[in-house]
């Protein structure tokens, strides 16, 4: 039945969507792309000497570099930015992270 607080229920309360944003690269993972021998070895080729002195890349040469993207903006140099938007296909990354991607919650609250 109706209650003082919602007389009408049905029509104040609608399918829920929930959202969760997840940053696959951020401050830490972009900044230490190269570090990791299974990352420096994904996607497009990793550049260490510009990564190391901050040189900037050419996106048509196919290379990339680790962005602190505190300190900097240039998400189309930084390696991880570049794997994980796969523009082209290239890297497979829709279909590595559909087999290697997951995350487990036990619980998450909402506030309206």
């Amino acid at each position: 039945g109706d209650s003082p607080g919602c007389p009408d229920p049905d029509n104040v309360m609608a399918p829920q969507r929930f959202v969760v944003s997840i940053a696959f690269c951020g401050d830490w993972a972009s900044k230490v792309w190269g570090k990791s021998p299974t990352c420096s070895r994904t996607g497009p080729s990793y550049n260490a000497t510009a990564t190391k002195h901050k040189l900037k890349i050419q996106v048509d040469q196919r290379q990339c570099r680790a962005v602190d993207p505190l300190h900097e903006f240039a998400p189309s140099e930084d390696c991880c930015t570049q794997f994980i938007a796969d523009e082209s296909g290239e890297f497979g990354t829709h279909e590595y992270l559909q087999e290697s991607a997951y995350w487990k919650m036990s619980w998450f609250r909402v506030f309206a």
